[in-house]
């Protein structure tokens, strides 16, 4: 529970450092191991007050969020009370850098907020949209799908102008018999 690390748990419980990478993935497969650090989790998350619901809303929100409402129309970073609190509550770090200038002193804001795309990969990766691994070239994803067996029914095409597709018939749902 310190580090969720396994092998430094394993140390730190006095097994060797020479076999406690393979201890710790050991004890970690015990029920009783697993169980007691779910209770540990679920007690430090409720006097946290931090959920899954709360961090996937959080998640959702940076990914939403339009950062640019931060900003004048010249990006200049608006003064703190012009900010909505729930984007200033997303600004991770204000670096000013002031520099000589022609004319005095040339001032820049940088202004840092949460990765977007890290953002939508942890939500999909918590809904099992994707697995993503990452290599030196960059990202590989691999998309979860499921074969959904739907029942044959009878299909009818649609023009929609450009091109035609099929869709399922309309089902009689007049119950008369004729």
């Amino acid at each position: 529970m310190i580090d969720q690390n396994a092998t430094q748990a394993a140390i730190r419980a006095g097994y060797s450092p020479d076999s406690a990478r393979s201890t710790g993935t050991d004890i970690l497969s015990y029920a009783h191991v697993k169980a007691e650090i779910e209770r540990r989790r679920a007690d430090f998350s409720a006097r946290a007050a931090v959920s899954k619901e709360t961090l996937i809303a959080w998640l959702k929100f940076v990914q939403t969020a339009d950062f640019t409402e931060a900003f004048t129309c010249d990006f200049e970073l608006k003064s703190r009370l012009d900010i909505p609190a729930e984007l200033r509550s997303l600004i991770q770090s204000v670096t000013v850098i002031k520099k000589p200038g022609k004319y005095g002193e040339n001032v820049h804001v940088k202004v840092s907020f949460p990765d977007k795309m890290r953002a939508a990969e942890l939500l999909a990766r918590h809904l099992g949209m994707f697995d993503a691994k990452e290599s030196g070239q960059g990202f590989t994803l691999v998309v979860n799908t499921a074969v959904v067996q739907a029942p044959e029914r009878p299909m009818e095409p649609v023009d929609l102008g450009a091109y035609t597709i099929n869709l399922p018939k309309a089902e009689n749902t007049d119950n008369t018999n004729t």
